[in-house]
């Protein structure tokens, strides 16, 4: 019984008696808790180490109102008596203003079972790490292992701090040679880049080697992996997990555009625009670029989000076969006075912290758009407004 990959909504009494059932072992990424935390000061501190010993590490699920013998879960202790939505409320606040710096990604609800209720926190490993727990005086690290959270010694400190690093190399890496691979006509399908967008989000636990995909999961719910700037497309399992693609034939190596999505959790989706009228004239239609790399941003983010994937997420746009061409757009402040000089726009990554989409989320885009048409010799995108607002181009 693997809690890890189920939506955190999807998991109720049946999957938390499976726990039982199946005799799963509190371990680094998971910890059973038969009563609620108390309110003295002990209490609090416990629940901050053992919280934040989640994010340091691995990531996992804390289960408040589950009780064990020696680690192994025995049976529901059905939480009583009190408001669960309150201390659930209770235990999200001292998280925000004792973990340091702040805990981000972390996703929580109330399951009610026969009796009372549960508390699940689900904690994703963090790549801001390592959080420290400051409060009452307490300054302190910990991390986890099998038997537990424990303060972090030196070396796991070091460790730490060099985690972000090391991720961040291997989500240029895999961009880097994915373009490659792209531009040699060597990916799971070809399509003619010259000109054409390129779309890569990479979840930062995909870059850790600590994630793995249900691509079944991925093929029975495909819509979010649907080519960039498609409606409708074929479907395949290929040996790196799922691919959709657009065009008449479905056998075709050959295609307009795909979508490949890795069993890492990495996503990376392509379409070209040899025939378009515009790019013969010498125009490549950028506004209408922008808009499917926002559209289909929150597409797949919100696709990886329903098969389990936790944020934070590199979104990482590329233009290719660009040289010569001019942004097309209809206003005249807008017009490019000059052709892109380079042939490959490797644009600004974008990191997202959360898989949720509140209003103005697209604004974080602006430094990824303007240096496309600063490369053109206009000022900025003009998707966006004065205030730097997203306005989108319609």
């Amino acid at each position: 019984m693997d809690l890890e990959h189920l939506p955190l909504e999807s998991i109720g009494e049946t999957e938390l008696r499976g726990l039982i059932e199946a005799g799963v072992a509190e371990q680094v990424n998971i910890d059973y808790k038969q009563d609620r935390y108390g309110g003295r000061e002990q209490d609090r501190k416990e629940f901050l180490k053992d919280a934040t010993s989640f994010a340091n590490t691995q990531g996992g699920h804390l289960i408040i109102g589950m009780t064990e013998k020696e680690g192994i879960p025995t049976r529901l202790s059905p939480l009583t008596g009190f408001d669960t939505h309150a201390e659930l409320s209770r235990l999200e606040s001292m998280l925000r203003d004792s973990a340091q710096p702040r805990l981000l990604g972390v996703q929580s609800r109330v399951i009610q079972v026969t009796g009372g209720s549960v508390i699940l926190l689900r904690i994703p490993r963090s790549f801001n790490s390592p959080h420290r727990v400051g409060y009452q005086g307490w300054n302190k690290f910990f991390v986890r292992n099998s038997a537990g959270a424990h303060e972090a010694s030196v070396d796991e400190l070091r460790e730490l701090f060099l985690l972000l690093t090391q991720v961040a190399e291997r989500v240029r890496q895999f961009r880097s040679q994915r373009l490659e691979l792209l531009q040699t006509g060597s990916a799971a399908r070809r399509v003619d880049l010259r000109p054409g967008v390129v779309l890569h989000v990479v979840p930062l636990a995909a870059a850790s080697r600590a994630l793995t995909i249900d691509v079944g999961a991925a093929y029975d719910d495909c819509a979010p992996f649907v080519p960039i700037g498609g409606q409708h497309c074929h479907r395949y399992f290929n040996f790196d997990g799922m691919l959709t693609t657009t065009g008449d034939d479905e056998s075709a190596q050959s295609v307009p555009a795909f979508c490949q999505v890795f069993r890492s959790g990495c996503v990376e989706t392509a379409r070209g625009y040899s025939g378009a009228a515009s790019a013969q004239a010498g125009r490549l239609h950028v506004p209408r670029q922008e808009e499917m790399i926002v559209q289909h941003t929150r597409r797949i983010v919100s696709g990886l989000a329903r098969l389990g994937v936790a944020p934070p997420f590199v979104v990482m746009p590329t233009l290719m076969g660009v040289k010569g061409l001019k942004p097309s757009w209809k206003h005249a402040e807008f017009d490019p006075p000059l052709p892109f000089e380079r042939d490959t726009l490797v644009l600004p990554e974008l990191l997202l912290q959360s898989s949720a989409f509140p209003d103005g989320w697209a604004d974080a885009f602006k430094p990824v758009f303007d240096p496309i048409w600063q490369g053109a010799g206009v000022r900025r995108s003009p998707g966006f407004d004065g205030n730097g607002k997203w306005t989108g181009h319609s």
